[in-house]
């Protein structure tokens, strides 16, 4: 009687055990649900916006009605442009998380100086930080050696960094970016 009892009471605590698993398991699962439904709300959120831009645009330009220069026709033609490349950005930003969760991740690694870069971006952002009314100043250090890495994904790592600066710098402030060498390590700061 008495290894019958202790028997019940393993075969119990085993069964305890394996239900606590199984209940840990399906909580992360519907963890894991509920952050993949919130990220697929973000990124509709995110294409509908360019979309619906882009649907107004084509149909004022298709509908005859416009009237005015071609310089006002150009506007429309601007719009769709700049919504059409933000749209593209946000497919490319999915590709490559995509890619980042399957491992799959391909670099396309190439000798470029990280000054004439984040230069290249500044440059891109000037438009911008002055409608912001946003500083940018870039300070690189003496003598910077080429880097070997991925500059697509680098280019994309700045270019996401000082747009956030920028649009997150209240008007009048200052973005400053430094690039200097220590130890035989690039250093970037922002």
């Amino acid at each position: 009687p008495l290894l019958v009892s202790l028997i019940i009471i393993l075969l119990v605590l085993v069964l305890f055990v394996i239900s606590f698993v199984i209940t840990q398991g399906f909580e992360k699962l519907a963890e894991a649900n509920r952050m993949k439904s919130e990220f697929v709300g973000i990124v509709s959120h995110q294409l509908r916006s360019p979309l619906t831009n882009l649907k107004w645009a084509l149909d004022f330009l298709t509908s005859g009605e416009i009237e005015g220069t071609a310089a006002k026709k150009m506007d429309y033609y601007k719009i769709l442009k700049e919504n059409a490349a933000r749209m593209g950005d946000l497919i490319d930003n999915l590709l490559i998380v995509s890619r980042m969760e399957q491992g799959r991740m391909l670099l396309k690694k190439e000798e470029f100086f990280l000054e004439e870069l984040i230069s290249g971006v500044i440059h891109d952002y000037l438009p911008f930080a002055i409608a912001s009314n946003v500083k940018v100043t870039f300070s690189p250090g003496p003598g910077l050696p080429k880097i070997f890495a991925d500059k697509y994904q680098i280019n994309l790592l700045i270019d996401n960094l000082l747009g956030n600066a920028i649009r997150y710098t209240k008007g009048g402030g200052k973005v400053e970016i430094s690039l200097f060498g220590k130890n035989k390590n690039l250093f970037f700061e922002i």
